[in-house]
């Protein structure tokens, strides 16, 4: 792996053990209340993790997709909770992604990085460094709204 995505890397493989310690020990009720009207539950959040692993796979090259549809896209109107894929299932697809992303980092290379994509995000550059870094930031955000609502529940903390 070079050195200038090991950081990230490393960071990447935090939050995936918290996504899954996120959801340890609660029950299918609370994993599926919404905290408020226009709150998502942490079934969704999870769902919308799993996506945004398959965009960031696709922007190192992956030709990975998923059948999620809009299901679990920022906006996306919330449904009845089996109207979504199981957890179990989603957290299936996010340990295999995990893999997926942990191999497709550790064989990344420089000239990799520099490499444009069409999208533009804030306070990055459109290369793939730029998306990886960013979508990270994204990940992150969802993390640490898994590990509020999962206090709510009152649940142990997930970090410290």
């Amino acid at each position: 792996m070079i050195e200038k995505i090991k950081p990230l890397a490393g960071l990447y493989q935090v939050n995936s053990s918290l996504v899954k310690r996120a959801l340890k020990d609660l029950s299918t009720r609370q994993i599926s209340t919404r905290p408020g009207p226009d709150s998502n539950s942490m079934h969704w959040i999870l769902g919308h993790l799993v996506v945004s692993r398959y965009s960031i796979l696709r922007m190192l090259g992956s030709e990975v997709s998923h059948h999620y549809g809009e299901l679990f896209s920022k906006g996306a109107e919330a449904r009845e909770e089996d109207e979504y894929p199981s957890v179990e299932f989603l957290l299936e697809d996010w340990n295999q992604l995990t893999q997926e992303l942990s191999n497709r980092l550790e064989m990344i290379t420089e000239e990799d990085l520099v490499i444009s994509i069409d999208r533009k995000l804030p306070g990055v550059e459109s290369s793939v460094l730029g998306g990886i870094t960013f979508l990270h930031f994204h990940e992150s955000y969802h993390v640490g709204q898994l590990a509020y609502i999962r206090k709510l529940h009152n649940q142990s903390q997930l970090v410290g």
